[in-house]
């Protein structure tokens, strides 16, 4: 028998091992997330809203957690003006809870990845007609992105890598991404040397027939998102777009992109219980979540080691809006100054073509413009009733 032979039936052997490894390490990971899930998405914690004990109580809950792990979290402060100031009422204070980790490399360890999460949800509010209270639990929005949060810092703990982490718990998100608009405003480093940034934003309720992850990719370009779909666990799908899907300025990783780092949002999808009392967390797939994290750690430790890390390149843009579920591409709005406007497009225009791509729908449009940066020239079709029309155009 070669030596090549026996390595191979050596490793072979050795695989059933292996996997058992790796299967508890799972099983593992997805009973810390359940455990810290069960903390922040209970009844104690209040549905974590924003001014309420519930937040405060979470915040002391990581505070705790991350002192026991020998580190120094540190709360970031700010003040938000309440809408009764004209009564008198007091500002809001609400709190980012931020945790530090240096990277081991002497040189790259003055540059920086950022890891985020919401903390707070929508709280209690007041029973109508004298019912009791409704707690809004939030245990997937965003219970499970904070929880993971928690397991992605205890992992680079153990193995840091060469460039510098800071995970922030934002609060504020729901009230308008405060939170993380505060950080960007006022970083605890140096916000130049931040070279991208990760998002998780509802990532417990993954569909283990389906296996698709939401990837919004917003300053990635096509190539680094190949490279990501590289990194994803076996059998899970990325539905990936950089920055054109509906949901793309909806969480605390658009801050950032405004500011030309590159990012990514991670999200398993909007669901019936979104933004109600029955998001529990009875509903929350924690062999999926833990899956999710999982694949986080990968992608933080390819940027946060690699010379190659994705460098800010926004999406095209024709500065359109069409009408969505429509058997055409309708426009409905035409920004002013947008490339469409200086291109000629107007209401009521059926927009065809952008190059060699076919638009049909408002999804073909988002779709289609992935394919560009900002700056590219296209070809433009269009009709105006039963007239056509085309130009080219430079994207914005």
């Amino acid at each position: 028998m070669t030596i090549r032979c026996i390595c191979r039936a050596m490793l072979l052997s050795s695989m059933p091992a292996l996997l058992s490894i790796a299967a508890t390490a799972q099983d593992d990971s997805a009973a810390r997330l359940k455990k810290d899930l069960t903390a922040l998405a209970s009844q104690d914690m209040a549905g974590r809203g924003n001014g309420q004990e519930g937040l405060e109580k979470a915040v002391k809950y990581l505070l705790d957690i991350y002192k026991k792990m020998g580190l120094d979290p540190q709360k970031q402060p700010f003040q938000l003006r309440s809408a009764n100031a004209q009564n008198n009422a007091p500002d809001v204070q609400l709190n980012n809870v931020i945790v530090n980790i240096k990277g081991s490399d002497p040189d790259m360890c003055n540059e920086y990845i950022v890891v985020g999460a919401h903390l707070d949800h929508l709280g209690t509010r007041p029973g109508q007609g004298g019912a009791k209270p409704t707690i809004f639990y939030g245990a997937d929005d965003n219970g499970s992105g904070s929880v993971a949060l928690i397991e992605l810092v205890r992992h680079f703990q153990k193995k840091p890598p060469a460039r510098s982490l800071v995970f922030i718990h934002f609060s504020g998100e729901e009230w308008g991404l405060l939170g993380s608009k505060h950080w960007v405003a006022n970083p605890t480093v140096d916000v130049k040397s931040v070279r991208f940034m990760v998002n998780m934003d509802m990532i417990g309720r993954f569909d283990n027939e389906k296996a698709m992850l939401t990837f919004t990719a917003m300053g990635m370009g096509t190539k680094d998102i190949e490279r990501a779909k590289e990194l994803a666990p076996e059998g899970v799908t990325l539905e990936a777009d950089r920055g054109t899907s509906v949901f793309a300025q909806a969480s605390d990783h658009a801050p950032f992109a405004s500011k030309g780092i590159p990012t990514c949002f991670l999200f398993t999808g909007i669901h019936p219980d979104y933004h109600k009392p029955t998001d529990t967390i009875e509903k929350i797939n924690f062999g999926g979540l833990a899956t999710i994290a999982k694949f986080a750690i990968s992608l933080v430790t390819e940027y946060a080691t690699s010379a190659d890390v994705p460098k800010f390149q926004p999406v095209g843009d024709l500065g359109i809006y069409i009408v969505p579920s429509s058997e055409k591409a309708i426009v409905t709005f035409v920004m002013p100054d947008g490339a469409a406007s200086l291109a000629g497009l107007k209401p009521q225009d059926v927009l065809t073509d952008i190059n060699e791509y076919a638009i049909k729908t408002s999804k073909d449009y988002r779709t289609v413009l992935d394919n560009f940066n900002r700056g590219d020239k296209v070809k433009v079709k269009w009709l105006r009733g039963d007239v056509a029309m085309e130009t080219e155009v430079v994207l914005k």
